[in-house]
């Protein structure tokens, strides 16, 4: 099989048949691995959630216009299993259904 992880998070060694896409210049580790009550601070009224979910949704727009991103949108290669993992967004299921 062949694996493909988009995450701010990658893989310290190279493994087979596994490409990382890393996306942490775009959304840094820091921002990624945010506990539930850093959350609950960050949202505690229902208007800071709306701005957080539009940082949110920027985050994935600024994410699939990568070049990583779009070459991969573009090519025909064909995938066993895309991983992908932004917090609180499906913004990648079109890639998913496109490959």
């Amino acid at each position: 099989h062949q694996v493909t992880v988009f995450s701010s998070f990658p893989q310290k060694k190279s493994l087979p048949n596994y490409t990382d896409v890393d996306c942490s210049a775009t959304v840094p580790p820091g921002i990624s691995a945010i506990s539930i009550d850093q959350i609950r601070q960050v949202m505690p009224t229902p208007w800071e959630t709306v701005h957080f979910m539009k940082e949110i949704h920027e985050d994935c727009c600024k994410i699939l216009g990568e070049s990583k991103v779009q070459h991969l949108w573009k090519s025909k290669e064909q995938y066993d299993l895309l991983i992908t993992e932004l917090f609180a967004s499906d913004c990648f299921t079109y890639v998913a259904y496109k490959l």
